[in-house]
């Protein structure tokens, strides 16, 4: 399985546009917060780097869904109860079925939808 970092380098117009993505969040989420102009402005200087998407990726991918519903590009997360009633995640982007692959929990399952969703949004 590839590394995430490696995931974002190999599609990088979709990289951009979810980090220009998390960018326009952070900076209404500043907006909003009562801190200090300074720390606003080297909060949004720094950005949101690839090293930061991919721990997203890796620990919180559901954390994409938004910017990927925006991109007309829509994951779905299913699960069912295998034969011995342990729960097998499975999932589809834009109503495509990917059945051939089944995960065991939710993180691994919408990693593995995420990422083929940043095929298609790249």
């Amino acid at each position: 399985m590839k590394l995430s970092i490696e995931i974002l380098n190999d599609y990088p117009l979709a990289t951009e546009t979810i980090r220009d993505w998390f960018l326009k969040k952070m900076e209404r989420s500043l907006q909003e917060d009562k801190v200090g102009e300074d720390f606003k402005a080297q909060l949004l200087k720094r950005g949101v780097p690839d090293g930061t998407l991919a721990i997203m990726l890796d620990q919180s991918p559901r954390m994409f869904f938004d910017v990927l519903d925006e991109n007309g590009i829509h994951v779905t997360i299913d699960y069912e109860l295998n034969h011995d009633a342990k729960k097998i995640f499975t999932y589809q982007v834009n109503h495509v079925a990917f059945v051939d692959y089944e995960f065991e929990n939710r993180v691994s399952c919408e990693r593995a939808a995420v990422i083929m969703a940043i095929t298609s949004l790249n």
